[in-house]
């Protein structure tokens, strides 16, 4: 008996919109990236999205001036960051001009959670 064995990804569902294969290449699969997604983040109709809790606004402010530092000559576009208040900040990553999502979308989220957090989110509380 013979096993035949397929490189190829399988096929997509016919008659699905939107319906979109999300396979990287072996040098895109870059640090805390599994099977095209990357940890922590949702995957949207286009976009990539993800949402840390902080402890204040200064915090919030401060995660948003620490993954703009980190982004600093990406080559990518600018992420969309907002602060909402009263204590999170979320970040949408897409690219407009390749229509939704590109392999340099998942570089650049896994670039941002290299971004150090510990001590801008809240301290959890543990009673005895």
């Amino acid at each position: 008996m013979a096993l035949a064995l397929s490189l190829a990804p399988p096929p997509v569902a016919a008659g699905i919109s939107g319906t979109t294969s999300f396979f990287l290449p072996p040098a895109a699969a870059t640090a805390r990236t599994g099977g095209g997604r990357s940890v922590g983040w949702r995957l949207l109709v286009e976009e990539l999205q993800c949402i840390w809790k902080v402890r204040d606004e200064a915090g919030g402010q401060e995660l948003v001036a620490r993954i703009n530092a980190a982004l600093d000559g990406a080559g990518h576009p600018p992420a969309a960051l907002l602060f909402e208040a009263p204590n999170q900040v979320r970040a949408e990553l897409s690219t407009p001009s390749a229509g939704g999502l590109t392999v340099n979308d998942y570089i650049v989220a896994a670039r941002i959670d290299q971004v150090k957090t510990v001590d801008l989110i809240p301290k959890k509380r543990a009673w005895a």
